[in-house]
């Protein structure tokens, strides 16, 4: 099982990922673009237990917000 990033890089990736979200607006990715980055997440070797082991995030919350991306750039764009 691979490990999380540390607490204080996990809340620098979060941060970075909300503050840029706030920033345009808050906009929430349509279902389908949201379940097509989910799909991508589950398919990944660093995915455990709904969680992203590169950046220490949530997927479900994080494949929702339209300005994120993946920490391994494979999602579509």
């Amino acid at each position: 099982m691979s490990e999380l990033p540390s607490i204080p890089e996990m809340a620098v990736n979060l941060a970075k990922d909300v503050s840029q979200w706030v920033r345009a607006g808050a906009p929430i990715s349509p279902q389908e673009l949201t379940q097509q980055r989910l799909g991508v997440c589950q398919a990944c070797e660093v995915f455990q237990n709904d969680r992203c082991t590169k950046c220490g995030c949530y997927m479900k919350a994080k494949a929702s917000m339209v300005t994120a991306k993946c920490p391994l750039d494979r999602w579509v764009k």
